[in-house]
């Protein structure tokens, strides 16, 4: 996984995002999982009619060296992608609420990431975007208590 200052500089620019951002999404793939040419299936047929197995770019997750995907996750899109961003024991809450943007609050034992101040909570163009960006910030958070 990448180091804290990485993960909050992604998390910072998914918020400036003002919409959809599929290089964003593959940034925080590669901040998060690492690419491998792995065999998963894929065959290819030979010239004399045989098939040989052929190995595919996947993003492979590093803590259980198993394959996730074979393309980035639309982070900043999709809400199951976003919330599977976020570090095992944690909790969010989303909405857009009371600004016009989406906001998301990580949640840690019952306290918020930021100090609580609503000006401080992520903010994006969607809720997706805003609890991608808030896992990152709780990610860089937990980066941080790990290198102690």
């Amino acid at each position: 996984m990448a180091d804290r200052a990485t993960l909050l500089v992604l998390a910072s620019r998914v918020e400036a995002a003002s919409g959809p951002h599929d290089v964003l999404d593959e940034a925080i793939m590669g901040a998060i999982f690492r690419r491998e040419n792995r065999f998963i299936g894929t065959e290819e047929e030979q010239d004399d009619g045989t098939w040989m197995r052929v190995p595919d770019a996947v993003w492979v997750d590093p803590t259980t060296d198993k394959w996730a995907s074979t393309h980035a996750r639309r982070f900043t899109t999709d809400l199951d992608a976003a919330a599977s961003l976020v570090p095992e024991g944690w909790q969010w809450l989303g909405g857009n609420f009371p600004h016009p943007n989406a906001t998301c609050y990580p949640i840690a034992g019952g306290l918020t990431a930021s100090s609580g101040d609503d000006d401080e909570a992520p903010r994006a163009c969607s809720v997706a975007a805003a609890l991608t960006a808030a896992a990152l910030r709780a990610l860089a958070q937990e980066a941080t208590s790990d290198e102690q």
